[in-house]
């Protein structure tokens, strides 16, 4: 089952956003790679929301991944990510992508038939009873 797989890999993105988050910023002469302080609680918020609706339902699960995926990838763009965690950042959200699915829900039913030669009798145009087959 992947559910559990997904909720697991959701908490470590988030995680790794939250220490990213976390890191540099400080003042300090060398400061660690980091996120934006925005980006990184968007993205932490994206991440737990993933998380938590993995086990319950996948289609809405699927469809945050990919909410959050997106969000990444705009966070890069626009330089809020440093690019030592670029490529970690964005293989976990894909790799959130990837594991969520949500199946298509099968078809609608076919329209019910008219039968063109139904002449309101219960016989067709022809004068056999719909429905029934030839007896010889």
């Amino acid at each position: 089952m992947r559910l559990p797989t997904a909720s697991r890999t959701a908490c470590s993105a988030a995680l790794l956003i939250a220490l990213a988050a976390g890191c540099g910023g400080d003042g300090s002469s060398s400061p660690e790679p980091g996120i934006a302080a925005a980006a990184a609680r968007d993205l932490v918020v994206r991440s737990e929301r993933v998380a938590e609706l993995a086990p319950v339902n996948e289609c809405a699960a699927a469809h945050a991944a990919d909410e959050l995926d997106a969000a990444a990838e705009h966070a890069v763009a626009e330089g809020q990510v440093d690019p030592v965690l670029r490529r970690e950042l964005l293989a976990r959200t894909q790799g959130l992508v990837d594991e969520l699915n949500c199946a298509r829900p099968p078809p609608p039913p076919p329209p019910p038939t008219t039968d063109e030669d139904d002449d309101g009798n219960g016989k067709d145009k022809k004068g056999k009873h719909k429905g029934k087959e030839d007896e010889e």
